[in-house]
């Protein structure tokens, strides 16, 4: 078994390395928050997941019918850990609170 990413793969997480170098500022970013970090509960933070949402990262392993790409889901999980590892609001987890005001 190769667990390995696949070149098209490793290309998505460079891009999402390189988007967060841009948009992962401290104000939405903050790996002290620990297990807080998927919480998106400042204007910033929700700012930053419509920023997601633009690019087509939420849902992306959703049926096209429902808005998603029909991707595997290994890019959402390549996504995620990129979140985590900068302490941002993580997807699948931010939903319930992201509709706050």
């Amino acid at each position: 078994m190769n667990f390995e990413f696949a070149t098209e793969e490793r290309a998505f997480a460079e891009e999402v390395a390189r988007f967060l170098d841009v948009h992962a500022t401290p104000e939405v970013a903050d790996v002290c928050r620990e297990n807080m970090a998927q919480i998106v509960d400042t204007p910033e933070r929700r700012a930053f997941m419509k920023k997601l949402s633009e690019r087509g990262w939420l849902g992306m392993s959703w049926p096209k019918e429902y808005g998603g790409q029909e991707k595997p889901g290994v890019y959402e999980y390549i996504l995620n850990e990129a979140l985590a590892r900068r302490g941002a609001p993580q997807i699948g987890r931010a939903s319930a609170s992201s509709g706050r005001r």
